[in-house]
């Protein structure tokens, strides 16, 4: 199967994530137990600590993102920049941010 998702196709939408409310733009949903999509997150947005489950990738499209896992220091993570993990940490958006997400599960 192939999927195109060109700009006017994009839906976005408001979600919770852990009590921080983000836009996001479902790419991929279905078989093999994976999704992917786009997160818009406002300036000054802090998801606080949490943990995966599973493995979760994130690639920052544009602004930055500060990602501070648990046992490291606070790490920032520019567009065209990426991290992965299936740990626990802190997410905070200081000056706004898209990123692209995929992840077992969200």
């Amino acid at each position: 199967m192939t999927k195109y998702v060109t700009n006017k196709d994009q839906n976005w939408e408001t979600t919770d994530v852990r009590g921080a409310k983000v836009e996001k733009c479902l790419l991929w949903e279905g078989k093999y137990n994976v999704r992917s999509g786009f997160f818009r997150m406002p300036k000054g947005l802090e998801i606080p600590a949490h943990h995966h489950a599973y493995w979760v990738q994130i690639l920052v499209l544009s602004g930055k993102m500060q990602v501070e896992a648990v046992g490291s220091k606070a790490q920032t993570i520019e567009a065209g920049e990426y991290y992965g993990s299936t740990g626990a940490g802190v997410v905070a958006s200081p000056s706004g941010s898209v990123a692209s997400v995929a992840s077992e599960r969200f």
